[in-house]
């Protein structure tokens, strides 16, 4: 769904840039490269594999948003992490995301 998304932002905004960050554990990382191949966007995306902690840090002070689009995700702690860096968060509304919304906005009150 990620890549979708992306192609409908590279409609309004053509200079915009996708990095993928993640283990490739269920073949999952090709259907997307050749999803962005299909739609003619792989030159706007990075496919960086799964990366240690301090990695991903570094890399997202190069981006402006985190999305988030799993089908399932009880706890998904890529979102707390980038909750964490200041990113806005865009996700589907699975598992506990709801719920970490919840609380982040329970807290500014």
């Amino acid at each position: 769904m990620t890549i979708q998304v992306f192609a409908a932002i590279l409609e309004k905004y053509p200079e915009a840039q996708l990095c993928m960050v993640g283990p490739d554990k269920d073949g999952s990382m090709e259907r997307c490269k050749q999803l962005a191949s299909d739609l003619i966007i792989e030159s706007h995306i990075q496919f960086m594999g799964g990366l240690q902690k301090s990695e991903w840090i570094s890399l997202a002070k190069d981006y402006d948003i985190f999305i988030s689009t799993p089908h399932f995700d009880n706890t998904p702690v890529s979102v707390m992490e980038a909750m964490a860096l200041g990113l806005p968060v865009v996700s589907t509304n699975v598992g506990g995301v709801p719920f970490l919304f919840w609380i982040i906005r329970k807290q500014e009150c």
